[in-house]
């Protein structure tokens, strides 16, 4: 009883660490809490010369440092310098830098480039890179750091890697906010503060240290007057799209965005209803990209590579080296209204003529943006994917009625018999296809399963990284995580081979043949799965597996009254 308390209380702090605070308070154990968010109680504001250079006092006995910078959001044709930089020093405390300010500007960045490029100081960021270039507009030197280590995570932005590694949350909300304008508010300070500081805690979080570097990025002059304004679209050709091009104040429909995406060398043009906002990371998963790779195209590249100026791009492409994606939302519109290029006119066009030009994407309201919400998804549905190396635990739950799909696992073709005609036994009836495991893993995040990989593997969308190693404790684990202990469908057995939920009763004379005559002899039921054809039927050292794998999902007080009515069947030889 202490081993599995202990186990537990395991699998309630690993919850957290993943992101899953929810999961983990249902355990019903003292760890399991929803975690605090991070917050730093007191900090410096550097703005007059007398606090610049009590933070230049404090860079000179730094050993670690963490910085981050803030500045006015930038549209298509912008590219602001920081108006805030703030840096958390190990012991020293948390200093925000007031950059619109003439007389901090020059002595703290000159502080801050002394220590950013000093031997003696380890410099902790998260994304670097950007922030050192905005920074370089500011003051050439800040180009880089000599002892950096970025803490950012492929594919994972701040929140996600302090849910993942650390007790703590945090709060963006302020990231897209007016960082120019003076006084900034007082959560406007408190996110900033806690922004360089958490980086501080994330590094004593992390098991695996990012490596040092030496970081250098080109340094930028800030850009002057705006390009120019393309004055319209190119021509749309409404009748390709079995559309008109009406009056503004004629068009009726579904009011659909275009959203011109630049992903390195590739243009995508995302079309979105207007009523609804592009999640990043859900995109990025459904197109088979990192997160870091998508960025709002600026506005030479709309005029450019997409034909139209910003706000103005129609919802068809208008370059043929445009990849079109839509919202499946909008396939089901009878009629959908978007730009022409002009704020004359609006291109109508039925929604059911997007897939002649466009890619379908997957429902976004199946993907689960974090753990606690695809867990809440599987106490409805019962659904999950599990990573190829955990083929085992997935024949457990299949036992016991959970959907447990197997990444890259498919039929073998000729089932019964080998190419060579030999007979195939039970378990290779299937296999694993190793060029479709990371598209079953992607594709199952989007449809809201969840995903279960083994210990230090890392996964797209939201997934579980199991603590435990072997078969049996990854059962066991999962049990506490799926939330299946006293709640398990006892008589809802699927195929433990296969996944089939099809079962097909056959009669003694039916199996004649594909089963042991010994067993035709003494059995009278007998099942076959609508799958992969595998025949089962009932006998006691496999009940006996069964009863142990499912008295695990059991209660104490429900032990002694079903330990009885858990039914299975034991897998026959193959059918010749």
């Amino acid at each position: 009883m202490a081993a599995q308390l202990a186990g537990r209380r395991e699998t309630a702090a690993n919850l957290l660490r993943l992101g899953a605070p929810r999961a983990a308070a249902r355990l019903g154990l003292g760890v399991a809490r929803v975690r605090a968010p991070f917050a730093v109680e007191a900090f410096t504001d550097v703005a007059d010369a007398a606090t610049a250079e009590a933070f230049a006092a404090a860079l000179r006995g730094a050993a670690e440092v963490a910085f981050d910078a803030e500045w006015r959001p930038d549209g298509p044709e912008d590219d602001h310098a920081p108006s805030l930089a703030q840096v958390a020093v190990r012991g020293g405390g948390v200093y925000l830098l007031d950059l619109e300010v003439d007389a901090v500007r020059e002595p703290a960045l000159a502080a801050l480039e002394e220590a950013l490029w000093s031997e003696d100081v380890i410099v902790y960021g998260f994304g670097a890179r950007t922030d050192l270039e905005k920074l370089a507009l500011l003051r050439p030197g800040l180009r880089g750091a000599r002892r950096l280590r970025d803490l950012e995570d492929a594919g994972a932005g701040l929140k996600d890697a302090v849910h993942q590694h650390t007790f703590f949350t945090i709060d963006k909300k302020e990231q897209c906010s007016d960082w120019k304008r003076r006084p900034l508010t007082p959560a406007q300070r408190s996110y900033a503060a806690a922004d360089a500081a958490v980086l501080l805690a994330l590094s004593d979080a992390l098991e695996d240290q990012p490596a040092e570097q030496t970081c250098a990025v080109t340094a930028r002059t800030l850009r002057g007057a705006a390009p120019p304004r393309a004055s319209r679209a190119a021509q749309v050709d409404a009748a390709a799209v079995r559309g008109v091009i009406v009056d503004v104040a004629d068009a009726r429909g579904v009011e659909c965005n275009a959203l011109c995406v630049a992903a390195g060398a590739d243009r995508l043009l995302v079309l979105f209803p207007a009523s609804e906002q592009l999640d990043w990371k859900w995109f990025a998963l459904a197109t088979g990209r990192s997160r870091r790779q998508l960025k709002l195209a600026t506005w030479d590249q709309c005029v450019g590579d997409f034909g139209a100026e910003p706000g103005r791009v129609p919802p068809v492409p208008l370059r043929e080296n445009v990849r079109v994606f839509a919202h499946p939302a909008l396939v089901a519109a009878p009629a959908l209204v978007g730009s022409t290029g002009d704020e004359e006119t609006r291109l109508v066009f039925p929604g059911d003529a997007l897939p002649s030009f466009a890619e379908v994407l997957p429902d976004p309201a199946l993907y689960a943006s974090d753990l606690d919400d695809a867990l809440d998804r599987f106490a409805a549905e019962k659904k999950v994917m599990l990573d190829n190396a955990l083929q085992s635990c997935a024949r457990k739950l299949r036992m016991i009625g959970v959907d447990a799909a197997v990444a890259g696992e498919v039929l073998n073709e000729h089932r019964g018999v080998t190419p060579r005609g030999h007979r195939r036994g039970g378990l290779d009836r299937v296999r694993v296809d190793a060029a479709r495991i990371d598209g079953d893993l992607r594709a199952a995040a989007l449809e809201g399963r969840v995903v279960v990989v083994p210990p230090r593997r890392s996964c797209v969308g939201a997934h579980y990284v199991l603590a435990t190693k072997g078969g049996d404790a990854n059962f066991d684990e999962l049990l506490d995580v799926l939330d299946l202990r006293g709640s398990v469908e006892y008589w809802g057995s699927r195929c433990g081979i296969c996944n089939g939920g099809d079962w097909r009763s056959l009669d003694k004379d039916a199996v004649v043949g594909d089963v042991p005559a010994a067993v035709v002899d003494t059995e009278d039921e007998f099942y076959q799965c609508g799958v992969c054809g595998q025949i089962f039927w009932p006998g006691r050292k496999y009940d006996d597996k069964m009863n142990g794998l499912k008295n695990l999902a059991l209660n104490d007080e429900e032990d002694v009254l079903l330990k009885d009515a858990v039914h299975k069947f034991r897998v026959s030889p193959p059918p010749r």
